[in-house]
């Protein structure tokens, strides 16, 4: 199954080549992955990035013709809101330091820790990235936190769980 529809990997691939021009590393991570394993839709794109993602979020707005928002300026977190087709999608970047499995690592579920890295996810040779066992449990629809702290660092995760 593949884990993205064609039609979002042209803008996909924009994405890409302005941040291979600034030789980022950028990974696809979280409920996008899960929700193409799953064989669902998703209009929301979460894109993590080794460098300064407000400056980069900026930078492919405006290659792309999408809108610029800052979410969170203290952690470095941000949208550009596209147009693909007649559908609107929210790029959501944030940085990560050092290498993905961390990035992961600092994520609630094992089913949202699970990344692809983006050149090749538009390339077609997909190959997730998964080093909590995510796929597992998603094929045995059971949801396991990456680690114990993860409730005491952020309460609110739990009423995600459920969700």
């Amino acid at each position: 199954m593949p884990v993205i529809k064609y039609d979002v990997r042209g803008l996909l691939a924009r994405v890409s080549d302005v941040l291979s021009q600034r030789n980022c590393q950028a990974y696809v991570v979280g409920g996008l992955v899960r929700d193409h394993l799953l064989g669902r839709d998703t209009a929301d794109i979460d894109i993590a990035v080794n460098a300064d993602t407000p400056g980069v979020a900026r930078e492919i707005a405006n290659a792309i013709g999408g809108k610029y928002v800052l979410l969170d300026e203290a952690n470095g977190v941000a949208r550009v809101v596209a147009m693909e087709g007649e559908h609107v999608l929210h790029l959501d970047f944030n940085s990560f330091s050092g290498n993905i499995e961390n990035d992961l690592g600092r994520r609630d579920f094992t089913i949202d820790a699970m990344a692809v890295e983006l050149a090749r996810l538009v390339s077609g040779h997909v190959e997730v990235i998964d080093p909590f066992r995510g796929q597992v449990d998603l094929k045995s629809r059971l949801i396991r936190a990456v680690s114990e702290r993860v409730f005491a660092e952020d309460a609110v995760r739990l009423l995600r769980a459920v969700r």
